[in-house]
């Protein structure tokens, strides 16, 4: 089918089934994964007094899932993302849909499949519950975590990626004559052959653990001489956060390198690749906030005097409810249904 028509017929399918516009908003704001304890609030009590509605977000994530099969078949069509920019908010279309969805389904587009032609860049982005393998221009191999976003910047003298969010595992094919860098905002990883598993967390942490080859990691400073750090070991891993970048940089504390090495389970840094999740005294809150990005169905805690408190187990992704039983049988908790896939564990 060709993909504009495959939009049109999306558009009007909506249309048809008279989606509200608070759905359409309420939507956008539980599937941006960045869901606030007073937005929460706000929305159980608005699918309480308004169950037909809530009930529309289930067409709503039918709808969205079926986007980006079609986004990802018009690389070579320079002029797609223009012409459905001119259907979506076309006189006729904003009559289809609210402005909210029209903006979703565009977003979905240009996150899905965006190519950067003047600068020979692609990006590309994995949604909550979704991982993706790419098969990269040279023969390398990238696999994007939940969640997560590279760009790919090729040049006749550079394979580089850019690593923008979330954890990606790379499985690089040997060319000597191009190294092959990822980078983030703190640090770089080079490669010639290699495979490693990188991850930018939300604490503006960058570690990178080797499984095969060697790798060289370097801190990225302005105005400082970077440290690198060479890892020859699979197994190893290196790590660089803002707080030891801000130590080597105070001269109280000293100049002590920012990148901190470990040994680590290999195994248990890409089980997500296996389909599991390996906790390991990670605190409730952070093994519930992974457990929610590798399924569409929201935990939400309500009992932060235990949301530090350890968690150790290993899960399937998407296994919510082994999670919650695991949980309830370890601390004082309950969760009870909130509807629209969301549960909410609490002391109560």
């Amino acid at each position: 089918m060709n993909p504009l028509r495959y939009f049109q017929a999306l558009l009007r399918r909506l249309r048809r089934r008279k989606i509200s516009d608070e759905a359409y908003e309420w939507f956008g704001i539980l599937y941006s994964g960045d869901l606030t304890d007073r937005e929460f609030e706000r929305f159980l009590d608005w699918a309480e007094k308004n169950p037909g509605k809530a009930s529309q977000l289930k067409q709503l994530e039918i709808t969205w899932n079926k986007i980006p099969k079609y986004s990802r078949e018009e690389e070579a069509n320079g002029n797609f993302i223009p012409t459905l920019q001119e259907l979506i908010f076309s006189n006729t279309y904003a009559r289809l849909v609210s402005g909210t969805m029209a903006v979703l389904v565009l977003a979905a587009i240009i996150i899905f499949y965006n190519t950067d032609r003047s600068s020979n860049s692609i990006f590309f982005e994995t949604a909550r519950a979704e991982t993706n393998s790419i098969n990269l221009a040279d023969g390398s191999l990238v696999t994007l975590n939940v969640l997560s976003r590279i760009e790919v910047i090729y040049s006749p003298d550079e394979r580089r990626i850019r690593l923008l969010e979330g954890e990606a595992y790379f499985k690089v094919a040997p060319d000597k004559s191009r190294p092959f860098v990822v980078s983030t905002d703190n640090g770089t990883v080079q490669a010639l052959g290699t495979e490693f598993n990188t991850r930018l967390s939300g604490n503006e942490s960058f570690s990178v653990t080797l499984l095969e080859g060697s790798i060289k990691v370097s801190t990225q400073e302005s105005g400082q001489r970077n440290s690198e750090a060479v890892l020859d070991q699979p197994g190893l891993q290196a790590r660089i956060t803002s707080n030891s970048l801000t130590a080597r940089n105070n001269p109280v504390t000293g100049a002590s390198n920012p990148i901190q090495i470990a040994s680590v389970d290999v195994n248990n840094i890409i089980s997500w690749q296996q389909g599991r999740l390996v906790f390991a005294g990670e605190s409730l809150s952070t093994a519930i906030d992974i457990i929610n990005s590798h399924t569409t169905h929201t935990i939400h805690l309500q009992a932060p005097e235990l949301s530090q408190n350890p968690v150790y187990g290993v899960f399937n992704t998407g296994d919510w409810e082994g999670f919650l039983s695991a949980v309830e049988s370890s601390y004082p908790l309950r969760h009870f249904d909130a509807g629209q896939d969301i549960t909410v564990l609490s002391t109560n």
